[in-house]
């Protein structure tokens, strides 16, 4: 079993899915990142995914600066 959520914001999007085994795939397309970027993540438990749900969205109401390194950004989101 699996849930699905996708989150738009002024800097980009991100795709969650959260599995039931205790895992989640994050997709995110940013402009301060090089090209979408797409990580496999293990969750202890849902407040961990709650953690997860918040870096993402909080990188994705930030305002898009053009002097930012993809790095920066993806730091920015803790390695997601």
């Amino acid at each position: 079993m699996s849930l699905g959520v996708r989150v738009h914001g002024d800097a980009g999007e991100a795709e969650f899915v959260l599995y039931a085994g205790g895992w989640a795939d994050v997709s995110v397309i940013h402009p301060g990142i090089d090209g979408p970027t797409a990580e496999y993540v293990e969750l202890d438990d849902v407040e961990e995914f709650g953690s997860l749900l918040d870096r993402v969205v909080g990188l994705l109401r930030e305002p898009v600066r053009r002097d930012r390194s993809s790095s920066n950004a993806a730091r920015s989101a803790g390695g997601l």
